[in-house]
């Protein structure tokens, strides 16, 4: 599946990176590199997230207090 990424979803990427990077050096590249992770796991397969919206769906990030909030569009 191709995950596509809003404005506003790249800027709720950046801007906790921002903060972790700057709690700890190589934080806030250890939560993009989670949320890459979680994008793969996402676009491989989406339905294995459960709905939690509506038609919304979250995936959880491994040590990140952060989830991705998706939704699965189908095909025109």
């Amino acid at each position: 599946m191709k995950v596509v990424l809003t404005a506003a979803a790249r800027r709720d990427i950046r801007e906790p990176s921002a903060y972790y990077e700057a709690a700890r050096d190589g934080l806030g590249l250890e939560s993009l590199d989670r949320i890459e992770d979680g994008i793969d796991k996402i676009a491989a397969n989406p339905l294995a997230h459960r709905k939690v919206l509506g038609e919304t769906r979250r995936y959880l990030l491994e040590k990140f207090p952060c989830a991705l909030w998706f939704r699965v569009e189908k095909k025109v």
